[in-house]
């Protein structure tokens, strides 16, 4: 779903080859045979995560996609077996940002609240500090950064074809109607593409049928250095339990917590909510007590 990034390589005017070439010959003889034996191997990143199993239900959860190099590619999703709707949702992750960094490109499913990238006057409103959370401008009283993430429906859309804005039914092809930007997690069972929450939803004589896992977001963490075992709150090397505070646990790596505020509302605003009007649904969210670990 994660689009590969751009080429970033370093490119040499022409004229420079004849330089390179020297320096391909000069090198050997400075460095001997064993170059080779001498290079740092690439730091290799994976994230320890438990499965979800299903419960709570509904529930945000945390699975990993796949691993490159230093880089673990994560999708966050909505489990509920009953279909749900919402027009906005808010993700927090906290980490080490000397251990861990966020990647620069995450996608957001368009299928639901529209494209983050779309440049329609219906497109969501997209928001997110990753660049200052890796830099650490957003860290709490441990020093961990917090990287936020918020998406919402804005305008209207017609009801099928999601990418195209509208202000009346007209607007829109033939047979379908336009809107309120609401993302819902069911889908009608002939004309798949229809979002729905029960089968008044969908086109006559059809049926509303729940998505089990529906993806949110798709983003990279990224190991910006060899990660140590580390304490699960306090950012302090460890090599057993006994090396941490008191009622924290020796992790196997960084911990990257998908946090949720025990503070009530309003004044929790920002951490991981599933929204309807600015209403929080209450849903939980589960990040699978992940730790990035690394190797060379």
């Amino acid at each position: 779903m994660t689009s590969p990034p751009p080429a970033s390589g370093r490119r040499f005017p022409g004229c420079a080859a004849p330089a390179l070439l020297l320096l391909a010959l000069i090198l050997p003889s400075c460095h001997g045979s064993n170059a080779n034996e001498n290079r740092i191997k690439p730091i290799q990143a994976d994230l320890v995560i438990d499965p979800f199993m299903g419960t709570p239900d509904p529930a945000v959860f945390v699975q990993k996609v796949g691993t490159i190099g230093d880089l673990v590619t994560v999708d966050v999703r909505l489990h509920a077996t009953t279909p749900q709707s919402f027009d906005a949702f808010t993700l927090e992750f906290v980490y080490d940002f000397q251990k861990v960094q966020i990647g620069h490109a995450f996608d957001v499913n368009a299928a639901l609240l529209g494209d983050c990238q779309g440049g329609l006057s219906c497109s969501p409103l997209c928001v997110s500090n990753a660049q200052q959370a890796n830099a650490g401008a957003t860290v709490d009283a441990q020093g961990r950064a917090h990287f936020l993430l918020g998406v919402a429906g804005h305008s209207n859309r017609c009801s099928i074809t999601r990418s195209r804005c509208c202000s009346i039914d007209p607007d829109c092809p033939v047979g379908e109607t336009c809107v309120p930007s609401m993302a819902m997690t069911g889908r009608c069972s002939v004309t798949t593409a229809a979002q729905c929450t029960a089968d008044p939803d969908c086109p006559p004589g059809e049926t509303c049928t729940a998505i089990a896992n529906t993806t949110l977001v798709t983003l990279g963490f990224v190991a910006a250095t060899t990660i140590t075992p580390q304490c699960s709150t306090t950012i302090k090397s460890c090599t057993t339990n006994l090396d941490c505070p008191s009622g924290e646990t020796c992790l196997p790596g960084s911990p990257i917590t998908l946090f949720t505020s025990s503070a009530p509302p309003p004044s929790d605003r920002g951490d991981c909510e599933i929204l309807n009007g600015l209403t929080d649904l209450g849903i939980p969210c589960e990040d699978g007590n992940a730790v990035m670990t690394t190797t060379r």
